[in-house]
């Protein structure tokens, strides 16, 4: 699994639906998928010199396959980046996921990921839309200070009702303040925000009492990632050459740099494999000579906080062991 193209961290992962929103008996699944998107009986394209599907004309062909799939969800992207250029690839999944319809197991699952795609969700929702500007701290970012002025300004698709103005932080009405000259809408945090996402709703009613709404999100992040569950456990005598080397890591704030992630024994580097649902980090198989070996983890989260863990232990094998051979990096 973690080696399939799912796998690759900046991949979108996605499965089949049927006419009925069940999953496609030919669909994959498992905890990489991301969202749903149509793939059974979808009219396409056909290319020149091939018979699949069931052909519609000289032209085109009705399909089933992920093929069809993921072309629906590369195209919700492409619409929600054509309604908002500014935003970047991280937003543009955000959205997909926030706005899919959840049609599985309540949460996400390894049927339907986070659920099947909404095109009109994805066009209403609070990153898509340009009812707020200049929002501080921006969407989706990371920042260091859990005190933060937290603030955007109305833009001219409404004109607004001050009055109406109200602003949350993570769900609690916060007591903002509005300024009718520069129309910024701001709150001064009081209290230390924790690590994690935090989520600011901005909703008004324009001069007609039409409401009106935007939210985003931001992740605060004040510490650096934890490094735990280590195996061997240190100090301890292992009686196989080849132990199991891992250990767990944890971010709360902003999550893990997994490009960041180095792992050494005896002070050489080697390779490894990181699982993102349990957070696990596994180093490559070793052959370890009798005697004391050093494993050192290096990592740093995406606040750029670092974090280094080393520990020690003894290995008592009755197999007469050479050098320690390690695989490449």
């Amino acid at each position: 699994m973690n080696y399939s193209p799912a796998g690759a961290l900046n991949a979108i992962a996605v499965a089949a639906t049927d006419s009925t929103d069940t999953k496609a008996d030919f669909s994959n699944y498992g905890p990489k998928v991301d969202v749903a998107a149509p793939g059974v009986g979808i009219l396409s394209l056909r290319a020149a010199g091939t018979t699949q599907g069931t052909l519609v004309g000289s032209n085109y062909t009705v399909f089933d396959g992920t093929s069809m799939a993921s072309p629906h969800t590369a195209g919700l992207a492409a619409l929600i980046y054509s309604l908002n250029s500014n935003l970047n690839p991280d937003q543009i999944r955000q959205i997909l996921v926030d706005s899919a319809d959840d049609i599985g197991t309540p949460g996400k699952d390894d049927f339907y990921g986070y659920g099947r795609i909404n095109t009109k969700n994805a066009i209403y929702h609070p990153l898509t839309n340009a009812l707020l500007k200049n929002h501080q701290p921006p969407p989706l970012s990371i920042i260091t200070n859990n005190l933060p002025r937290i603030s955007a300004d109305l833009t001219n698709v409404v004109q607004e009702d001050a009055q109406s103005i109200q602003m949350k932080v993570d769900d609690q009405i916060v007591a903002h303040n509005y300024s009718a000259a520069t129309r910024e809408v701001s709150y001064q945090v009081t209290s230390p925000l924790t690590d994690g996402s935090h989520l600011v709703n901005i909703s008004l009613a324009d001069i007609n009492g039409n409401p009106e709404n935007a939210s985003w999100y931001f992740k605060v992040d004040t510490k650096e990632p934890v490094i735990s569950n280590l195996s061997p456990v240190p100090d301890s005598t292992v009686s196989s050459p080849w132990p199991n080397i891992s250990a767990m890591i944890t971010d709360q704030g902003s999550d893990i740099n997994y490009n960041s992630i180095e792992a050494l024994v005896d002070n050489q580097p080697i390779g490894y494999s990181y699982d993102t649902i349990t957070q696990t980090l596994t180093l490559s198989s070793t052959t370890l000579t009798n005697g004391t070996h050093t494993v050192q983890i290096n990592v740093k989260d995406n606040a750029n906080y670092t974090r280094t863990v080393s520990w020690s232990f003894d290995v008592f094998s009755q197999f007469s062991i050479g050098q320690v051979k390690s695989t490449s990096v």
